[in-house]
């Protein structure tokens, strides 16, 4: 380690001597986990053929993949070779039948049920697999009874929640109540087998045919092109109907979509959004297709899960909306009663590693925003996210995502889920929240859009701040004008800019104030000549204007008041010479720190260490000087 550099920066040095000892035994610690991490993947990894097989062809990428020569033969093969799996397909092991299978998983008290096709059993029919339900830890009972390389004994094994490799299409083969209700009032059929009973055996087969097979199904509704039927669906579930005497008219897609949701037993909108991905013919089921619409304020939910909550994240989350400029509505720490629901009612209670290293756990937080501009995703964005109506709440997903990787070193979990658009975050909130605390924040939401919106002619929109938004607009006679319009939660910035403005009005360098409401002010808008990138062109504009911008300093000390952000980028100059300053969002009084001259305003002395009043982010008694801020402009301060 080089010493010298280390003493550039004293107090660097001091805290690695300080806590040597800690830091040491942390990084070890550390490195000790990740060594042991990497030496159980290197024997899992060189342990087995399949493993290596199935590494190096996760990480072939598509498009290599596509332009081998009979790529998808040599899969075939591999797949029935056992190499690599499909999801929940699975073979019963050879010399195994079917029955066989069956007791054993009995014997072994395996919680499970066998879905369709059972009538018979343990005759079965000739081609159809066995779809069968079972829990993660049965599945990890009954390993040495499957396998991947293929036989006539064709096994899916759905597992709860879509845990791998129990998943349909990466998603969760039935949702959490369904599949809980299905295992719990299974029955025993012929003495051998377990089915679900009468009615949750309609309510499997509706799902199936409805959501998993899509025009396949043959159901009334559906319209979809080249789709082969390959059971009559229709007839099976109007005979379910008739012997069950259920309420259901007539059996088509809107209407078995309709029962599945009266009994809890439908997808969220999340994660039938992903089905009709699969099955595109299935769009008519959502409750509204997404629109993008980056003229109006968009709300979204994000759930922060349990590890990252462990880790002390949230604040760094908070901080990450907070710069992107959201409006954080409601930011609440669920209940355990809340967290369950949550985990089993959303993304249709799939809460898995998703690829990264390790799990996160379910959701703890969940955090509402109000992103006042959204932005349209791109067509390579929608291509991916086909569902995603604003690429800010993309951005700032991806962003908190870094966060753990800058504060949590060696670790590597994905911290965070959001909704993809309004009517899914809406969702959300009615799943874990009380009827009345969701009221409270959608009235919330639409009482801050309100607020935000501009009724005037918008000309152009000049800045979009955390606090407020700045715009031209054309007003009135006297043609175009600037509207500065605060936010909800910013009333003391709003009230101290504009009783500032209307104290200094006879003020030669106070913009004119034409017109003020609850939340936003009109001033005259004046076109300045400065070019703020360059800062030669600034040096050169100011210098001439010295004795002006020392008489705002004057004015301020002479009213007991303090000009905090006083700087360069708040001063306008126009062609016939007015020298005008805007933004006074941080005019405070002196309070105790009343100067006695004007050398010891904080405009030339700097904002004292002790100051307790409200700074801009990054402005403190480091660099708020007038030696820091104006001495390149206009040359070093002189009473």
């Amino acid at each position: 380690m080089d010493i010298k550099r280390l003493s550039v920066n004293p107090r660097l040095f001091w805290v690695l001597f300080r806590y040597k000892r800690k830091f040491a035994d942390l990084l070890a610690r550390a490195l000790r986990e990740r060594i042991n991490r990497v030496g159980e993947k290197f024997v899992e990894f060189f342990h087995s053929p399949q493993v290596i097989f199935r590494a190096v062809h996760k990480r072939l990428p598509r498009s290599l993949q596509r332009t081998i020569k009979n790529m998808r033969v040599l899969q075939s093969k591999a797949y029935e070779l056992g190499l690599i799996s499909r999801g929940a397909r699975c073979y019963v092991v050879s010399g195994m039948t079917k029955l066989e299978f069956v007791t054993e998983l009995e014997r072994r008290q395996v919680e499970y049920v066998l879905l369709r096709w059972w009538q018979d059993f343990p005759e079965f029919p000739e081609g159809e697999d066995m779809d069968i339900l079972m829990r993660p830890e049965g599945f990890s009972k009954i390993k040495d009874l499957i396998s991947y390389r293929k036989n006539k004994n064709k096994c899916d094994i759905y597992l709860l929640n879509g845990e791998r490799p129990g998943h349909w299409n990466h998603l969760p083969y039935y949702p959490y109540k369904l599949f809980e209700q299905i295992i719990k009032n299974s029955v025993v059929h012929n003495n051998i087998v377990r089915v679900p009973d009468a009615f949750h055996y309609f309510a499997s087969m509706c799902y199936h045919a409805l959501y998993h097979k899509g025009c396949e199904s043959g159901l009334k509704g559906i319209k979809g092109s080249n789709c082969k039927v390959e059971h009559d669906y229709e007839n099976l579930l109007e005979f379910q109907v008739k012997e069950q005497n259920l309420e259901i008219e007539e059996v088509t897609a809107k209407s078995i979509h309709s029962f599945l949701m009266n009994k809890g037993f439908a997808p969220g909108t999340d994660t039938l959004s992903k089905i009709v991905d699969v099955n595109p013919e299935l769009e008519f089921l959502l409750p509204q297709v997404p629109k993008n619409n980056n003229s109006v304020p968009e709300m979204a939910v994000y759930l922060i899960r349990e590890t990252a909550l462990r880790d002390g994240l949230n604040p760094d989350f908070l901080r990450v909306f907070e710069d992107m400029k959201f409006d954080i509505i409601d930011s609440t720490i669920l209940t355990a009663e809340q967290q369950k629901t949550a985990k089993n009612e959303l993304r249709g209670g799939k809460w898995d590693s998703a690829g990264y290293e390790s799990k996160a756990g379910g959701p703890a937080v969940m955090i509402t925003v109000l992103d006042y501009y959204p932005k349209t995703p791109s067509s390579a964005l929608k291509k991916k996210y086909r569902w995603l109506t604003n690429s800010n709440i993309l951005a700032a997903k991806r962003a908190c995502r870094k966060v753990v990787l800058q504060k949590k070193w060696f670790k590597y979990y994905n911290p965070i889920h959001c909704a993809d658009y309004e009517t899914e975050a809406v969702e959300y909130l009615d799943v874990v929240f009380s009827k009345e605390k969701v009221e409270t924040i959608l009235s919330d939401i639409r009482e801050r859009v309100l607020l935000h919106k501009t009724e005037n002619e918008v000309l152009k929109l000049l800045s979009k701040g955390r606090r407020s938004k700045v715009e031209l607009i054309k007003y009135e006679n006297s043609g175009k004008a600037v509207k500065k319009t605060f936010r909800k939660g910013f009333d003391k910035f709003f009230k101290r800019e504009l009783s500032t403005l209307k104290k200094f009005q006879t003020e030669s360098f106070c913009p004119e104030l034409l017109e003020s409401g609850v939340n936003y002010y009109i001033v005259k808008y004046y076109e300045s000549i400065i070019n703020y990138e360059s800062a030669s062109d600034m040096r050169s504009k100011l210098k001439g204007n010295r004795d002006k911008i020392f008489s705002v300093i004057k004015a301020m000390y002479e009213n007991n008041l303090a000009f905090i952000n006083f700087t360069p980028e708040n001063v306008l100059l126009t062609k016939s010479g007015e020298l005008k300053a805007i933004d006074f969002e941080f005019v405070q009084s002196y309070g105790e720190h009343s100067p006695k001259s004007l050398s010891e305003t904080f405009e030339v002395k700097g904002v004292p260490k002790d100051f307790e009043g409200e700074l801009p982010r990054g402005y403190d008694y480091r660099n708020s000087s007038f030696s820091v801020v104006w001495e390149y402009y206009l040359g070093a301060f002189r009473n």
